[in-house]
């Protein structure tokens, strides 16, 4: 008995560390606003709270509450204005709240099935983790370990989001998503997966004559296998309100000069404060049984939301001074370009999971002295050959110096600029070196070229 108590025990320690896990990261994932609105909704629902709405008026900030409550008086006058309007009129304001988000229509689907609680728990969490294109792309098994879950649980859930609407969803990248939605409309044959896996960015530059000779195929057939293609979702997100277009963007952190150093402080957030209210504490030490075993439920509910703010704030501070100090030249002016930066040697130096900085980073905002931007627009990611990562503008300031310095009446193509960088030591591909010139605004070979 003494051994089956002391399993039980050990087994709800894990399930309560596993759910107070998942609720810290639901909240480090969110921006100010969504933080905003949902401590509003915790306060309306939880007694214990008190909770402190933000005084500082600033103009430039919108409330979408307001805005949306305009709409409604909007098309209300609207309708009382007789043969103002036809039955066909749309107020430009519905479309405000029409927005829904891939992760609010996600969630509502999951709403409505009938899923053991640790299971939807799993779902949600892949849920918040897909990335802007609707792409999962964490390990199974480094997620189920974050979670404190079963491998196969996980796996469980993962498959269980990927059969929610749109189709594709969840999928560790647009090869996945591909085959996968054409295997639900029934037309996946072996002739598609080897055009997708291996042949994909040739069909998005048209190169089917390659194609047709790699893969040996009639130019009649490879047409078709295409057109199935096309006829799928590359990006299943598309079509779905980002978290920005409902929300005003409100810095989360203020990044200042001072003297020749940077200083980082926590913005006057439009972020409501919450805490444990005095009068519940005194409520609470009065002789109720019932009331207090409620009181205990809520109070402990109330510390978990407290713990996850208090994590999420100091969480998001470390990474910002980290990438602070680490893009410092950027920030004062001193340099026109980023440094390289990862996520993953970010994590590394924090000593956290690659997906805790991916998380923290997500929609979260800076006010520096080069105006208000995406924490995320710190980072970089192009390899150089030695493996370590060159910064998106460095590759753009190399190819202006190239072309600034190539034969006038003989421009080099962009093939010819990605074998000058990869002797560089700078692995990019043509059609990179094509996306990175036109982001500088330098004009095709043919343009370029002198008569």
């Amino acid at each position: 008995m003494e051994y089956n108590h002391s399993v039980n025990q050990r087994t709800e320690q894990k399930n309560m560390v596993s759910q107070d896990m998942q609720f810290h990261m639901k909240v480090l994932y969110m921006s100010s606003m969504e933080l905003s609105a949902f401590l509003r909704e915790e306060f309306t629902s939880n007694p214990v709270l008190d909770m402190e709405e933000p005084s500082s008026e600033d103009p430039s900030i919108i409330d979408w509450n307001e805005l949306k409550a305009l709409a409604r008086n909007e098309e209300q006058k609207a309708e009382r204005i007789a043969g103002s309007v036809t039955d066909d009129y749309v107020s430009p304001f519905e479309f405000i709240s029409r927005d829904k988000t891939l992760t609010d229509y996600l969630i509502e689907q999951l709403g409505m099935m009938d899923l053991p609680e640790e299971l939807i728990k799993v779902c949600e969490y892949i849920i918040f983790s897909l990335d802007g294109r609707g792409y999962f792309l964490e390990s199974v098994k480094e997620s189920s370990e974050i979670l404190g879950v079963d491998a196969a649980l996980f796996a469980s859930g993962l498959e269980i989001v990927r059969n929610l609407e749109p189709i594709g969803i969840g999928w560790p990248d647009i090869y996945e998503t591909l085959i996968y939605q054409l295997k639900k409309k029934e037309v996946l044959t072996k002739n598609h997966i080897e055009l997708i896996r291996k042949y994909l960015p040739e069909v998005a530059i048209g190169n089917y004559r390659k194609i047709e000779m790699k893969m040996a195929l009639s130019e009649e057939t490879l047409i078709s296998l295409v057109d199935d293609i096309k006829e799928i979702e590359p990006v299943p997100s598309r079509g779905f309100a980002d978290n920005n277009t409902k929300n005003h963007v409100i810095p989360d952190l203020r990044i200042q000069i001072v003297g020749e150093e940077l200083q980082i402080t926590m913005s006057a957030m439009k972020v409501p404060k919450i805490r444990i209210s005095n009068e519940i504490k005194v409520l609470a030490k009065e002789d109720h049984p019932e009331l207090e075993e409620y009181l205990n439920e809520k109070l402990q509910e109330a510390m978990k939301l407290l713990r996850s703010i208090e994590m999420r704030k100091s969480t998001l501070e470390k990474v910002a001074e980290f990438v602070m100090t680490h893009q410092k030249d950027y920030l004062m002016g001193k340099s026109a370009f980023l440094n390289p930066l990862s996520m993953k040697s970010v994590a590394e130096e924090l000593e956290v999971h690659e997906s805790t900085i991916s998380r923290t980073v997500r929609e979260k905002y800076l006010c520096t002295p080069r105006g208000t931007i995406a924490l995320k627009s710190l980072f970089s990611g192009t390899h150089a050959s030695d493996g370590s990562e060159l910064a998106p503008d460095y590759i753009r300031n190399v190819i202006k110096q190239i072309v600034e310095m190539e034969d006038k009446e003989h421009p080099l193509s962009d093939q010819k600029i990605a074998e000058i960088l990869n002797e560089k030591g700078i692995e990019i591909s043509r059609r990179t070196v094509a996306k990175y010139r036109e982001a500088a605004g330098i004009p095709s070979t043919k343009i370029r070229k002198r008569r």
